[in-house]
């Protein structure tokens, strides 16, 4: 993989934890969390922070490997070149994975608490 390539995407991988953190910014007003009882309340934004807190953590790892990335040039060591390859390559299939995992665990978690607060 080309250091091109591995900038393009964990700048990719940023906007992914972007994107999730911004798609669930409006849950914390939706009716059925309004509708709530104090302790499903809690439980409901536990969720959504803890969401926020893994992606924003992805977010902030994929930007300092990405500044590593940067700084790397024509005259960087061969060897230095490969670990900073195989390390961002390694977190970015990782990660992957990992925010659609976390994801869809919390849309389904959600929709337990909204089910059981609409019973």
């Amino acid at each position: 993989m080309s250091i091109g390539t591995i900038k393009l995407s964990l700048i990719g991988i940023f906007i992914l934890g972007v994107i999730v953190i911004i798609s669930t910014v409006k849950l914390k007003t939706c009716p059925g969390i309004k509708k709530a009882t104090d302790d499903q309340r809690r439980k409901g934004i536990g969720l959504i922070k803890t969401l926020w807190k893994n992606q924003i953590i992805i977010s902030s790892m994929a930007l300092a490997l990405y500044l590593i990335a940067f700084m790397v040039n024509d005259k960087t060591d061969a060897m230095v070149l490969k670990i900073i390859s195989l390390m961002s390559s390694a977190f970015i299939a990782v990660t992957a994975f990992y925010t659609v995992f976390s994801y869809n665990k919390f849309k389904k978690n959600f929709a337990n608490l909204i089910e059981e607060i609409y019973k």
